[in-house]
């Protein structure tokens, strides 16, 4: 049972495929909502007399055969390169496929590879690199004469191979060689129809199929003689899976195309066509015209994942000609780094927050108000990681501030730095251990110019000694422009020099600028530049170059010249008024955005895909400091509209909160809802709004009513039954419907012996755990461990350890899982299963901890290792288990968290009762069950949701897992509605 939604959440969505008609190149789009569905004709082919050879990595290849060029085209930008063909390929007289793909350092190769018949047959291939721009020496390899064709499917690429099928054998391009190798099929497996494909858990796979049977195979490496051979793996009966029933629906079944990225097959039906998933069987039916005979899919990200601003539709940007940078695939990083927000910026009445995302993201206006009250001066230094540095003159304070959750951190201006006769400046940053930093740096500019630093940690509280330097007489001044952070330094341009800030060593260097750079109509901003390190931008007019710092192998650095962008071809500005003034004014560093001032207003421009956005009709900002964190339905557990509308806590910004927990939900699968056991059965119970909210009922128990079951665990997405009338246990997928049932373990009496148990997902995902703990209460208490492995399909050998009196029984929640070891709490002790080690210990929990008023549960700690929830009337103490250097173990407290203040239950009914009944370990998130209701608590963040009026769960098991599109290979509206086979 594999979790292929959370590996599909890293992939691009399969947005469609191109084929090929009488009339051309068409695009078929396969997804039927917002924000990821292209409308028909948006994506038209650049040329009309073209042949389809391969789609990869959001590039298509064609040959433009009336040119003899290979043309490789993104047709989300519309960027296109074309590529002359090989001399000695002749393109004509020789049948030939291809195949493109991005390449390391932002590049793109394209592999041709042809099938020479005459006499003694041959096998050719040619390889082009855009970075180098000559096309490889041909390889040539002897072929079998029955495979002296192209088997009409693309290739397959496989780490660093790519692979085609010629009827008896298997074509092997390896990239990083150059080389190219023949692979035999075994004449046994040449019955039906096979097609190339990535085995399940990597390496080369087939697709055999034969009817309406597909088998999937995949091939072992050679052994210690060498010899490789091809396993057989799973057998998919797709007349079921599809629900084909007439003999005139199964008789006929071919696969004509695979998207590589997402593991899904496209088969061609007498009822139409049909993507399907191959690992988790989930299937959608496409359009019933079924004359397609290859397709070529397109995995990429368009619309909102494309666009900077957020716009409608990424398309609408200019689109720039190709270049190595915009073969990085930039829209996909973005789904790795924070969205831009807005940007903060000083006015005549205060610190002002201009929001530049469309809804639901949009931060409406007012909503991140400066802390600074009215009236009361306040200075701007620097915005980064979701923290912004403000200056509080009037109190001669470094103020550092999260907007989002509004918190503020006050630190005094450091001794012997005159924040009031120094010009200075300031960065924040989130820093190792869950703490920040702050660096000011400030120019002394009498007599010897030099420039100062000092740094300061929370996590000491102090601040450094002064860093100081000389400096050129011109440089004592601050540029107007922020610090940018590269690696683990900061640089400020200051007029002819940067200056360097080495955060690990506290160190203060000083770095030349070329004086050609300097010229009087140049203005210079520093950045991170395309593939990493220090970088310059240099405008001058509508012209801007980026620079980049390289250092040879005897340590001499020197600039080079990068890409030129003209912005007012880029940005449409036609008037000689609208191209005379173009001021860089911010940069948002983690998604590589730079902010321009213009005549025509403010834009925003993605340094690599050059996509932009116009923002604003008013151009008085000076200086603009980007916001890059989470919003609303990402920073909410709940779903909710706005993640502010929870009530804000009053404790002062702490090691956990800088942690911006939020960041890492959008890493984490959501929490879907939670089940629990009712009188009737097992429920599921929604906890999400739309588009992720699951109907009720959606989820229905599969034990039948009547049927004796018990919750034992929920995690990753996999739900753990006790089906006690049949003495098994039951593995369930509620997304997919899948089951699988296990008979209990040999010597562990499921009915004399009181057992839990726990389920996860192995280190291969197809594969599961299940872990029962039982307590042995008779003559000497012990507990008891048995572990089943879907790989093996077997129980181990009981595990034993003794363990007090008072311990032998469940505690009544569930087991916390800590990197490789699940934790059940027992009483005074804790159950502590290592995985790896198959081994089984006893953790000691202190006396005091056991207080007759005090409720316990084993979670995660904050920052990582075991912790401990403490729970007395409304007051919830998080513990931390720590080991010194002696290896000796203690519980250190951590936060106290005050639950009545924090959910404002005000009434003595509402605050007498609070208990723990369930616990998310992914999200880090608590159910809480109290006279007023059910809440969620992030116990990093302390945001919360209310769920139920009715309070009657005695415990609930959290399902974090993916639902509806992210779970739908097709992006409809439920990721359920898709039939399932086991």
């Amino acid at each position: 049972m594999a979790a292929p939604e959370h590996r599909r959440r890293r992939n691009p969505p399969v947005l469609g495929y191109f084929r090929e008609a009488i009339d051309g190149i068409h695009f078929q789009p396969t997804i039927s909502d917002a924000p990821n569905r292209v409308p028909h004709g948006r994506l038209p082919s650049p040329i009309g007399d073209g042949t389809l050879l391969g789609c990869r990595h959001g590039l298509v290849l064609i040959f433009h055969s009336s040119k003899d060029q290979v043309l490789v085209w993104d047709p989300v930008t519309g960027d296109q390169h074309r590529v002359a063909t090989p001399t000695g390929f002749d393109v004509q007289e020789t049948p030939f496929d291809g195949a493109v793909l991005r390449a390391a350092g932002g590049h793109f190769q394209v592999v041709l590879v042809g099938y020479k018949k005459k006499r003694n047959p041959r096998a050719i291939v040619c390889i082009y690199s855009s970075e180098t721009g000559v096309w490889s020496n041909l390889l040539s390899t002897s072929l079998p004469r029955d495979a002296a064709r192209y088997q009409a499917m693309p290739a397959v690429l496989v780490e660093d191979s790519l692979y085609w099928l010629c009827s008896s054998v298997i074509l092997k391009v390896d990239l990083r060689g150059q080389s190219l190798a023949v692979i035999h099929v075994p004449a046994d497996m040449s019955a039906g129809d096979k097609y190339l494909m990535r085995a399940e858990d990597g390496g080369l796979g087939l697709f055999s199929l034969s009817g309406y049977t597909a088998q999937l195979w995949k091939k072992r490496n050679a052994d210690a003689n060498g010899v490789s051979s091809w396993v057989l793996g799973r057998t998919i009966e797709l007349g079921r899976l599809l629900s084909l029933d007439s003999k005139r629906e199964t008789s006929y079944i071919q696969m004509i195309g695979y998207a590589e990225e997402n593991n899904v097959a496209f088969l061609r039906t007498v009822v139409g066509i049909f993507m399907v998933q191959l690992e988790t069987l989930q299937f959608k039916k496409l359009p019933e015209n079924n004359n397609c005979v290859v397709c070529y899919p397109l995995e990429t990200v368009y619309a909102a994942e494309t666009s900077t601003g957020g716009g409608h539709d990424a398309l609408d940007s200019t689109a720039s000609p190709m270049s190595a940078q915009a073969g990085e695939m930039t829209a996909l990083e973005y789904r790795h780094n924070p969205p831009v927000l807005g940007f903060f910026h000083e006015t005549l009445d205060g610190i002002n927050f201009q929001p530049t995302m469309e809804a639901p993201n949009r931060v409406p206006h007012g909503r991140f108000s400066s802390p600074i009250s009215d009236g009361d001066s306040g200075t701007l230094l620097g915005c980064r990681h979701g923290l912004v540095l403000i200056f509080h003159s009037s109190r001669d304070q470094i103020l550092v501030w999260d907007p989002v959750t509004g918190d503020q951190h006050r630190a005094a201006a450091p001794p012997r730095f005159d924040v009031h006769q120094t010009p200075f400046d300031g960065a924040v940053l989130r820093a190792a251990g869950d703490h920040f930093k702050v660096v000011l740096v400030g120019y002394k500019q009498k007599k010897n110019p030099r420039a100062i630093v000092c740094l300061y940690s929370s996590e000491t509280g102090v601040w450094s000694n002064l860093i100081e330097t000389h400096v050129p007489r011109d440089a004592a001044g601050y540029q107007g422009m922020p610090a940018v952070l590269v690696g683990d330094s900061l640089y400020w341009l200051c007029s002819s020099v940067i200056l360097k800030v080495d955060l690990c060593r506290q160190s203060l260097a000083v770095i030349q600028v070329p004086a050609d750079m300097f010229a009087e109509d140049k203005y210079l901003m520093v950045m991170r530049a395309e593939g990493g390190g220090l970088g310059l931008l240099s405008l001058s007019e509508c012209t801007a170059q980026l620079w980049k710092r390289n250092t040879d192998g005897n340590g001499v650095s020197s600039w080079v010249l990068g890409r030129t962008i003209e912005l007012g071809r880029l940005l449409s500005l036609d008037s000689k008024r609208e191209t005379r003034s173009i001021h860089m004014i911010g940069y948002a560093e983690e998604n590589n955005v730079a902010f321009f001032r213009t005549v025509a207003g403010i834009f925003m421009v993605q340094l690599e895909t050059l996509q932009f956005k116009k923002l604003l009709e008013n151009n008085n900002s000076v200086v603009c400091y980007p916001l890059e964190t989470v919003y609303a339905a990402e920073r909410s557990i709940g779903g909710g509209h706005d993640a502010l509308d929870s009530a804000a806590s009053s404790m002062s910004m702490s090691a956990s909160v800088g942690k911006m927990t939020a960041l890492e939900h959008r890493c984490n699968p959501p929490i879907l809802g939670y089940f629990r056991e009712a009188i009737d059965g097992i429920h599921f119970q929604p906890t999400m709004e739309g588009p992720n909210h699951v109907p009720h009922g959606r989820f229905s128990s599969p034990i039948g009513d009547g049927d004796n079951s018990t919750l034992l665990g929920c995690r990753h997405g996999l739900v753990l039954i006790f089906h006690s009338s049949r003495d098994q246990i039951l593995v369930w997928d509620p997304v997919t419907g899948e089951q699988h049932y296990i008979a209990t373990p040999l010597g562990f009496d499921v009915h004399q012996t009181p057992f839990d148990g726990a389920v996860l997902r192995a280190a291969a995902a197809e594969h599961f755990q299940v872990v029962l703990v039982g307590y042995k209460q008779n003559g000497n208490p012990q507990a008891i461990v048995c572990i089943y492995s879907s790989e093996t399909r077997l129980w181990s050998n009981l595990i034993e350890t003794p363990v007090p009196r008072d311990a032998v029984e469940y505690q009544g929640m569930p087991a916390v899982l800590v990197e490789d070891s699940l934790y059940w709490l027992s009483s005074s002790v804790i159950l502590k299963v290592d995985l790896c080690r198959q081994s089984l210990n006893v953790i000691q929990v202190r006396v005091d901890m056991f207080a007759k008023d005090n409720y316990l549960m084993a979670m995660r700690a904050e920052g990582g290792g075991l912790g401990l929830l403490s729970l007395s009337e409304c007051t919830a103490q998080l513990w931390k288990r720590n080991t010194d250097a002696d290896g000796v173990s203690s519980w250190v407290l951590g936060r106290t968290i005050e639950l009545d203040r924090l959910l404002t239950l005000d009434s003595k009914k509402e605050t007498r009762y609070i208990q723990m009944i369930g616990y998310a370990e992914e999200n880090n998130v608590a159910f809480l069950r109290t006279a007023a209701g059910i809440f969620m608590v992030q116990l990093h963040s302390l945001q919360f949701k209310k769920l139920l009026e009715n309070n009657n769960s005695v415990t609930c098991y959290p399902l974090e897992s993916v639902y509806a599109a992210e779970t739908s290979i097709g992006g409809g509206h439920d990721g359920a509605d898709q039939h399932m086979l086991m």
